[in-house]
């Protein structure tokens, strides 16, 4: 009975999917579906629902040609300039908003900064922003009395990042002056080659304090370089002329700009006088010397007079 009853299930459950061998076998005389296939699958492997590419691919079938595109009315060369500027701009407004976002603690902090260097300002130093980014400092270290850069302006810049002062900035050094490489990232315990030694209190009057104290010493570091004390007095005396060719130096040091001039006036000067001076002396002593040399003149051409004669008594008496 166990027997009969699964038997009779299981030939129930093959009818209800369609599972007969004798019908599956032969083609099907049902009608096609879906775009021609013949829907001889069992009901359980039947989609039920068409998706959406099927349902396009039929519409297309039906109609026979494609929906004709709209092209939208073109506009003017001027208004789609303005189009085109105004998508920029907001497409450069979102871009920077992030930027903005982080740079706005650097930004606050390097104003504090400013404020501070002006009310307490550091000896041998003047720093000043770009106006076009408050991310870029330019400075002048003046050289102190007491040592080979005495006389000097060099000219450099502070790169801060956007992460300032949680990140260090890179230094360099623009001014020739015998002590670092000219445009090159300079490794100093504050600059950027050293995050881990890094302090976040640190202000830029501590860099810019550290900096040069660091370029009075002679301790070799990356970026770099080896010369006498006279090669760096001739940068000293040079660094004037230079830093007037930098128009960054011009705008945003005008006090030093002038003081430059100045200076190179007063050697032009200076140096005109001591070259008028020995033609001076010159002309003097060219006056007084005749005497003194008509004396040596006079003893020459005795002395080469007495050598003539006995020159020729001795060729007399050879040949006589």
């Amino acid at each position: 009975m166990v027997m009969k009853t699964m038997m009779k299930m299981m030939m129930i459950m093959m009818m209800i999917l369609d599972l007969d061998p004798a019908q599956t076998s032969k083609p099907s005389n049902r009608p096609r579906l879906n775009g021609g296939r013949p829907n001889d699958r069992p009901l359980w492997r039947r989609r039920t629902r068409t998706s959406r590419t099927e349902r396009i691919r039929r519409n297309k079938q039906r109609t026979g040609r494609k929906k004709p595109k709209i092209n939208p009315p073109r506009e003017s060369g001027e208004v789609a300039d303005r189009r085109i500027i105004f998508n920029i701009f907001i497409f450069r407004k979102k871009n920077s908003f992030k930027m903005s976002q982080r740079n706005s603690s650097a930004v606050s902090r390097l104003k504090m900064d400013y404020m501070r260097l002006k009310k307490d300002p550091v000896p041998y130093i003047v720093a000043e922003p770009l106006p076009s980014n408050l991310l870029e400092w330019h400075y002048i270290v003046k050289g102190p009395g007491d040592s080979p850069y005495e006389g000097g302006q060099y000219h450099g810049k502070l790169v801060f990042p956007a992460e300032f002062p949680f990140k260090p900035p890179s230094i360099y050094m623009i001014t020739p002056n015998g002590r670092f490489k000219t445009d090159t990232r300079l490794c100093l315990s504050i600059s950027d080659y050293h995050p881990d030694t890094w302090n976040p209190a640190w202000s830029v009057s501590t860099i810019l304090t550290g900096l040069l104290s660091f370029m009075l010493e002679t301790t070799p570091t990356l970026g770099s370089i080896e010369t006498t004390e006279r090669e760096k007095k001739k940068f000293a005396y040079r660094s004037l002329e230079f830093n007037l060719k930098s128009k960054v130096f011009k705008d945003l040091f005008p006090d030093l700009k002038r003081e430059a001039e100045d200076e190179i006036v007063r050697r032009n000067l200076l140096q005109s006088q001591q070259t008028v001076v020995p033609d001076e002396s010159v002309s003097e002593r060219s006056a007084g010397m005749p005497g003194f040399v008509s004396f040596f003149l006079n003893l020459g051409g005795i002395a080469a007079l007495a050598l003539l004669v006995n020159y020729v008594l001795q060729t007399l008496e050879l040949e006589q």
